[in-house]
């Protein structure tokens, strides 16, 4: 056995990065294992906030097969045992890194982060069909809904592990945490809100550049400026009829430009926040509204009100919240109204049983990816009951 097992890391998505942060921070404290992380797109840039020292990835653009002789190139270059990546919505490094650990022969774990997209973030350009066998040994994956849809669209139930969610574990105890809620205090108090005040929170998508206009065979059905005009017209309405205090704060996507949605005096006024992390903005929240935003699953684990807005949507829904039954999507304008008011309001909750919180945030996701770790390598590396040892601590602690 060599004196340390390397772990070669890749992400680029902020989604995948933030599932992953948590796993890194428990594997880098192994003195017996060398992790070598790999960053890219707007994933270095989470991995940076978190302390992390991440290489850069140094192939820029490029298609599969030069993505897996990167991958290759790093494989030996570090002589890695075990490769573990997150997954993006556009498939790139993370992709070739996964292929080139199976041409290579070395084991390696894929860990997903979203509900969505399941066949894209494995399929190459150009590929439209799912190949097995260049599936990495396990998907990590959040819970058994997401196991019973992939299932469905054809993947080898073999491959799939239910380990949780990592991003959204830390993310529950942070929101919770005195540090969390001074977070949202500073937000509130930088807005200049009172205590009765009701802060709703717009957390934007770049869906017309994703999916493209309500014209076209891709289109959802809608887009952002669409949703968002529909926010401020509701909300200008239900302020108005039921004499309530509200403020409107708009969060872009890392992908969206600063000008993005114009100040039209007659609308709804709105203030766009730069400054303050999403997660601040969560915490600081009354009402989260968005389309199908992570940023709404996240708001969902922290017992906030939550709506989704899908006007005229077109094809399955892309909001886990709503396919799996947790709320319904708004797909029409009346709907919508009707939720808004409903959760300005407070007469009703826009919401069922909060099952997901309890079934993504048990504290054991890291636990179960450590053991899947020990699992693949089997004699090539010794993680001395790491993944056991913290399964029962974060048990013990729930208890």
């Amino acid at each position: 056995m060599k004196e340390a097992t390397s772990l070669v890391a890749l992400t680029h998505d902020p989604g995948g990065a933030e599932a992953l942060v948590p796993l890194l921070s428990e594997l880098s404290s192994n003195d017996h294992l060398n992790v070598i992380v790999y960053a890219g797109g707007k994933g270095r840039g989470v991995l940076e906030r978190e302390g992390f020292q991440a290489h850069r990835v140094e192939v820029q653009g490029g298609d599969c097969p030069e993505w897996t002789a990167y991958g290759q190139e790093l494989i030996r270059r570090h002589g890695a045992d075990l490769v573990l990546t997150g997954t993006s919505f556009v498939p790139g490094p993370e992709l070739g890194l996964l292929r080139a650990a199976r041409i290579l022969l070395v084991p390696a774990i894929a860990v997903l982060d979203q509900w969505t997209n399941y066949h894209r973030r494995f399929l190459a350009s150009g590929e439209s069909a799912l190949d097995a066998g260049a599936l990495p040994d396990v998907v990590a994956v959040m819970d058994d809904f997401a196991t019973q849809e992939m299932v469905s669209e054809g993947f080898p139930p073999d491959r799939l592990r239910v380990v949780g969610h990592p991003g959204l574990e830390r993310f529950s105890r942070w929101v919770s945490s005195s540090e969390g809620q001074e977070a949202g205090q500073d937000v509130r108090s930088a807005l200049g809100l009172k205590s009765c005040d009701i802060l709703v929170s717009f957390f934007s998508q770049p869906i017309s550049d994703l999916y493209g206009t309500d014209t076209g065979t891709t289109s959802r059905g809608y887009d952002e400026q669409q949703v968002f005009l529909g926010l401020r017209e509701a909300l200008a309405m239900i302020v108005r009829e039921e004499k309530t205090s509200v403020r409107l704060v708009v969060k872009l996507h890392p992908k969206e430009f600063k000008g993005k949605y114009p100040k039209e005096e007659d609308k709804f006024s709105f203030t766009m926040v730069e400054s303050s992390g999403g997660d601040a903005i969560l915490a600081a929240s009354d009402l989260v509204v968005g389309m199908t935003s992570m940023a709404l699953v996240k708001a969902f684990v922290a017992g906030k009100q939550v709506i989704s807005y899908q006007p005229d949507l077109t094809g399955p829904d892309a909001m886990v919240l709503g396919r799996a039954g947790y709320l319904e999507t708004a797909k029409t304008p009346d709907m919508f109204v009707d939720q808004i008011r409903c959760a300005v309001t407070g007469r009703k909750a826009a919401r069922v049983e909060n099952r997901l919180s309890r079934v993504l945030t048990d504290g054991g996701s890291v636990g179960r990816l450590l053991a899947l770790i020990q699992e693949l390598l089997e004699d090539n590396l010794r993680v001395d009951g790491l993944g056991a040892e913290l399964c029962a601590r974060q048990e013990h602690v729930r208890t």
